[in-house]
């Protein structure tokens, strides 16, 4: 079992995923490139085939003049440190937790994986 302090579970992702939808001026994107035609500078920096979803992901934001506001630190791996593209990724903290007022988990302790 490994044991991450920072991880959420997938409960709470769907959850704070779901109040976000929710927001005022969110946006359905509908994925319509294939992995071939992201951006170069993210499809080279592709690492294995746990980071294509990352990579359509991140390439879709950027296309669609979005933000990725993610958890995972990661995604900035994805880009050249001084890409004009790093804006379209937002790492979110625990803070956004209590934007969204829930709490989640009720603690804020991390999950456990097996």
């Amino acid at each position: 079992m490994v044991w991450r302090e920072s991880a959420i579970g997938f409960a709470d992702a769907l959850k704070a995923l779901k109040n976000s939808m929710t927001e005022p001026g969110h946006v359905f994107w509908p994925l319509d490139r294939t992995f071939a035609e992201i951006d170069e500078d993210i499809r080279v920096r592709i690492a294995g085939h746990h980071q294509i979803a990352d990579g359509l992901l991140l390439d879709l934001a950027i296309r669609s003049s979005g933000r990725l506001a993610t958890f995972d630190r990661r995604f900035e791996l994805l880009l050249p440190e001084n890409s004009v593209n790093r804006t379209a990724i937002e790492i979110l903290d625990r803070g956004y937790f209590e934007h969204i007022g829930s709490g989640l988990n009720g603690n804020g302790a991390g999950q456990a994986r097996a």
